[in-house]
């Protein structure tokens, strides 16, 4: 799309950059109340729903059932005639691919299962003998992949124990000291999913068990189950109103397996074999190694699972989906995972349990690296084909509690779009929150939050942050190297810092990719040379690794840059930028060219110093739109205008509402009403001060501003004000984690409220 079309769409964005709504169907919510709330999201702005089928569903409508193909026939008739779109979920809870139990429930050949080690020793004195059998306890579904002897000189021999299970050892054989044997069995995991009613929820004994997604067979059945039964019923919005299919962290152990224990599927040493390109015995013999981190084995064996599952699971469903005009998306187990994500047509990750917040979670751990891990599969693809435009899906605020924040919301909504996410999947929209439901994986971001009616512009600000972020083609000067499954972030924290743009590229991708430089981790190195020896390597090791990488994109910064990020490429035919700010401090850039707010949805031609906001967020790009205005001058406060007392409705204590008993757990809005006076219209400053939590400005019934977080603060609009009498309405909406947790967060209009006239600042000041 070029800038003209792009500015055209900017200010009410089209369905398919608009966010989802992760909708959790967790009651018996008759159809006529789920339309109902259907229509509140349409009218909210969301462009896309994923109804889920959730604990809490009730056993009268069941899962799979034909009270439930009843059910979603007439949510996705009534998406179709409000024209939402629909991605359907594929399991009830998570993780998928157990269709709620039956899976297992048809065979239970096709439990997930699990590599188990026993281990019994003995002390060989000289000429001593001792006979040793590992205990495998009593199941018969065990079954033995191999019995390792390690000698008293730590020497591993593999060992064929007698028909009891036996294995002789003897210091003439294998030394004085300690002799040890270990029994590697392949066994069922034990795993389960958290399943759609509440008795089958972690930790019940009804928790559905989950399936071998190694296993082509119980995929099979679980496409069956499921997609096939989709299909069936719902197929004849295939394509229309129904785009993809979402599936969710499927995990080869399920949920809460046997502990000590790593994930396997019969047979899976033959591909961990031909993974190493040696014989079977040598990858037998190590198997204990497969138990430790930092070690080749395991190494291997985690690769070799990851994919596994991408193969026979995400393979099986992304062959499906194409067959059926369906994208796949969602996301895998882990956040920092690749071989998933090249399965998926629009390729996804998730943000969740608030293990991602402002600070040193933003930029080390494994989840820091999430949402680029599942950009750069989109990246990669597309700079081999650009016409290959794949959204980038993530999964966000699940677990978050009800204290999450439009302040942290935002943050968290910046901290994705920057570094490649162009989906927003909004968990989640409760359909009930009767009894404990508004305690399970809570928040709820809808109906039964305080803050709803103030949601829809946050929806738009987010759908206008997926345009662009959607039409943008990046352009990374540097691939940082995956060799593995598990693509390094803490490494390449200074890369985000320095604004550098980035890619994560397996081997196979850097041969063919045009970078400046190539990131490997010491360790990788060699690797790395020869699946690109035309390639500039830099080894991230010591203080300073990237000293030579240059930033990428076009601001030119005065002052610091560490909480700076950029997203740089093009848009049609012009350069472009997403600049964010991950910090608390305003950050000032140089820039020439239009300037797109997508709070406000305003296009503006700059040329010269933006400051960039806490919370800040803009759009860079060279091509000024046609038409497009000149960005107003900074202003600053001059003479104060002076405000009549303040009524509220209802009547609301002064200050923080939880000073007062009875306001200490309400949650909810207040109006805050006063007035001033004018000798003539003109532009005004007004500073709320301290705010718990969000408020909307209106002057004279024309609304203003919404102001979400601190800095409070917004200009009033000369034609918002006239001369003579003027009101001032300022709505308050506190936190509803006040309602749920008791969390007496400040509450209120608690001020100072300030009103100034605006003074335009003096060029060169």
């Amino acid at each position: 799309m070029t800038p003209a079309e792009l500015a055209a769409g900017f200010a009410d964005p089209p369905v398919a950059a608009r966010p989802w709504a992760f909708w959790f169907l967790n009651d018996d919510t008759p159809l006529a109340e789920l339309t109902a709330q259907l229509d509140a999201f349409a009218a909210a702005g969301f462009g896309t729903v994923c109804p889920c089928a959730r604990i809490g569903l009730s056993e009268s409508i069941g899962y799979l059932t034909d009270a439930w193909w009843d059910l979603m026939r007439g949510v996705v008739a009534h998406c179709a005639a409000l024209g939402l779109r629909v991605v359907l979920y594929d399991e009830a809870s998570y993780p998928s691919g157990a269709a709620n139990g039956a899976v297992v429930a048809e065979n239970p050949e096709f439990a997930s299962r699990c590599l188990v080690r026993t281990t019994a020793e003995a002390e060989l004195s000289p000429g001593g003998v001792a006979y040793l059998r590992p205990n495998p306890g009593r199941s018969l579904w065990d079954r033995r992949v191999a019995t390792v002897l390690t000698d008293a000189a730590g020497v591993r021999h593999l060992v064929t124990p007698d028909a009891a299970g036996l294995v002789r050892v003897s210091a003439a054989e294998h030394g004085t000291g300690t002799v040890t044997v270990e029994a590697f069995f392949d066994a069922p995991s034990g795993g389960t999913i958290r399943g759609a009613h509440a008795w089958q929820d972690d930790e019940s004994a009804l928790a559905p068990a989950s399936a071998d997604l190694m296993n082509p067979e119980a995929v099979a059945a679980f496409l069956r189950l499921t997609h096939d039964a989709y299909a069936e019923h719902l197929g004849a919005w295939f394509g229309t109103t129904i785009v993809a299919l979402f599936t969710d962290e499927p995990a080869p152990s399920g949920r809460n397996p046997r502990p000590g224990a790593i994930a396997w599927t019969p047979g899976l040493e033959h591909a961990l074999a031909a993974a190493a390109g040696t014989p079977v015995e040598d990858v037998l013999v190590d198997l204990a190694d497969a138990f430790t981190p930092d070690t080749r084995v395991h190494a291997l064996h985690e690769a070799v699972v990851a994919e596994r599952v991408a193969t026979v699971y995400h393979g099986a469903q992304r062959a499906w989906c194409d067959a059926h005009g369906l994208a796949l998306t969602g996301h895998p187990e882990r956040p920092d995972e690749m071989a998933a994500l090249d399965a998926f047509t629009w390729p996804g990750q998730d943000t969740v349990w608030r293990w991602v917040l402002p600070g040193a979670s933003a930029l080390t751990g494994p989840e820091s690296a999430g949402p680029r891990t599942a950009s750069s599969a989109a990246v990669l693809r597309r700079l081999a084909d650009p016409a290959d435009v794949a959204p980038v899906v993530n999964e966000v605020y699940g677990a978050y509690g009800w204290r999450l924040s439009l302040d942290e919301m935002k943050w968290i909504a910046d901290w994705l779009a920057v570094r490649g996410t162009t989906a927003f999947l909004l968990h989640a929209l409760f359909a009930s929150v009767r009894d404990n439901r508004a305690f399970e994986s809570e928040p709820d971001l809808g109906l039964a939050n305080a803050w709803w009616p103030h949601l829809p512009t946050f929806v738009s600000y987010l759908a206008r942050l997926s345009l662009l972020n959607q039409a943008l083609q990046e352009r990374p000067t540097v691939a940082v190297a995956v060799v593995g499954d598990r693509v390094p972030a803490d490494a390449v924290a200074p890369l985000h810092t320095r604004q550098v743009g980035f890619v994560y590229a397996g081997l196979p991708a850097l041969a063919a990719l045009a970078v400046d430089a190539v990131v490997a981790l010491p360790g990788d190195a060699d690797a790395v040379r020869a699946a690109a020896p035309q390639a500039r390597i830099i080894v991230a090791e010591g203080a300073d690794w990237w000293r030579d990488l240059a930033p990428s994109g076009p601001p030119v910064l005065s002052g610091e840059r560490a909480d700076l990020r950029v997203r740089s490429g093009r848009l049609g035919d012009t350069d472009a930028a997403l600049l964010t700010n991950e910090g608390e401090d305003p950050i000032t850039v140089a820039a020439g060219g239009a300037a797109w707010d997508p709070w406000t949805g305003t296009i503006t031609a700059v040329d010269g110093p933006l400051t960039l906001p806490r919370r800040g967020a803009i759009w860079l790009t060279d091509a000024v739109p046609e038409g497009t205005p000149p960005a107003p001058p900074p202003r600053e406060p001059g003479a104060p205008v002076a405000l009549a007392p303040w009524r509220s409705d209802p009547a609301a204590p002064a200050g923080d509402w939880t000073a007062d008993p009875a306001w200490e757990t309400f949650a909810g809005a207040v109006t805050y009403a006063t007035s001033f006076t004018l000798a003539e219209p003109t532009d005004l400053l007004l500073d709320l001060g301290a705010v718990g939590d969000n408020a909307d400005v209106r002057v004279n019934g024309t609304p203003v501003a919404a102001l979400f977080w601190a800095p409070q603060r917004c200009t009033v609009p000369a034609a918002a004000t006239r001369a003579g009498s003027n009101t001032l309405e300022v709505g308050v909406t506190n936190s509803s984690a006040n309602r749920y947790e008791g969390a007496l967060r400040p509450s209120g209009l608690i001020g100072p409220v300030t009103l100034h006239l605006a003074v335009a600042v003096a060029p060169g000041r």
